[in-house]
């Protein structure tokens, strides 16, 4: 008898030790390598790579925690896949290559639903961005390094949102005026100056109401 894919992965977790389960893990080893070669934009080896040996596990992960009411087990896996990937990413410390593009759409909790949303927002943020002449690399690249400076910055954005003229004067000159904020606000040139892309991400998300990625700012 003939089961689907989904049918397939549950009854396999009847038995996970079984070399059924195995022989089915092996046969998407493809699937692995093509994620961990999409994700870390390089060529992926089976024997021997870490990269394949983090989507195994996030497959692996994916296999025992299915759920078959919760939709397709090869969108969930590669869902997993990806987010273990990214984990692995930010343990290299490469934060060019962990933005606000992927974060949000690797979780695996999230429902198809608020994928999308997220997906909306991220790209009205992309939009956003770019009206000062910033992307999600630069974002990335010139993110607060230090938690406290990260949070002055954070404060910094939210009290200047508050501020109905500052707020105008920023969109529609797309700049900071950081010599004005700075005596506002009684803040250094140089913390502005460094959290500039920060303090302007999170300004575009208070202002588009970008509900589904604050929590990520």
């Amino acid at each position: 008898m003939n089961h689907s894919i989904d049918q397939q992965v549950t009854i396999l977790q009847k038995d996970p030790q079984s070399l059924a389960v195995e022989d089915f893990i092996k046969s998407y080893y493809p699937l692995m390598a093509s994620s961990a070669a999409k994700r870390l934009q390089r060529y992926i080896l089976v024997e021997g790579d870490e990269g394949f040996a983090v989507a195994l596990e996030g497959f692996r992960k994916a296999f025992l925690t299915y759920d078959e009411t919760k939709g397709s087990f090869v969108a969930f896996a590669k869902l997993l896949m990806d987010h273990e990937l990214i984990n692995h990413l930010k343990k290299e410390q490469k934060p060019s290559l962990v933005s606000l593009t992927t974060l949000p759409l690797a979780d695996p909790s999230l429902s198809m639903e608020e994928t999308m949303i997220l997906r909306e927002e991220i790209q009205a943020l992309e939009e956003g961005l770019g009206q000062f002449g910033l992307t999600f690399d630069t974002l990335a690249a010139q993110m607060p390094k230090h938690e406290d400076t990260k949070k002055r910055a954070r404060d910094i954005a939210y009290a200047t949102y508050e501020e109905k003229e500052l707020l105008q004067e920023i969109f529609q000159k797309c700049t900071l005026p950081v010599t004005k904020m700075a005596l506002r606000f009684g803040v250094s040139r140089k913390l502005l100056y460094g959290s500039r892309p920060f303090i302007i991400s999170i300004l575009i998300v208070l202002k588009k109401k970008l509900e589904h990625i604050k929590e990520w700012l």
